[in-house]
């Protein structure tokens, strides 16, 4: 068996085109349209978790709309768990943030500190969750609210 060139299909020997991307194939084939005869360089395996709802995992940070639609979907996926979970602990420590606001003076400076904080956690988050990490918050990323399955 060999491998199309162009798209890394499997194609029969002797084949003149690829049945999948329709590239010619064999001698009849241009200067740049090789046929190829190692293993295609995308291994077509199942995708884990990580990878299918690794975007969904970001958005959950930015929206709670975002997050209840993550546990919707991948109920049984324990990466969205775990990122759902940060989401809720970013919310409450946002939460307690804008209470501490109400304070004059002192409580506006720690909370805005508490805020800005929270926005640049927010942020390596999502960038955690893209590179298909488990990543948790310092001090109270420890805490479950959403079990894990």
């Amino acid at each position: 068996m060999a491998f199309c060139g162009n798209c890394g299909a499997q194609i029969n020997d002797g084949a003149k085109f690829c049945p999948v991307c329709g590239t010619v194939q064999g001698a009849q084939a241009a200067p740049g349209q090789q046929q190829q005869q190692s293993a295609p360089a995308q291994p077509a395996g199942p995708r884990t978790d990580e990878e299918k709802y690794r975007y969904l995992a970001a958005l959950s940070y930015l929206n709670i709309i975002f997050m209840i639609l993550g546990l919707l979907v991948g109920n049984a996926s324990n990466y969205l768990r775990h990122h759902a979970n940060q989401c809720v602990c970013l919310i409450i420590w946002n939460i307690c943030c804008g209470l501490v606001c109400i304070i004059p003076f002192i409580g506006w400076l720690v909370g805005i500190v508490g805020l800005i904080a929270g926005f640049v956690i927010m942020i390596i988050c999502i960038v955690k969750a893209l590179k298909r990490e488990y990543y948790e918050i310092p001090i109270f990323g420890k805490i479950r609210i959403i079990p894990e399955v």
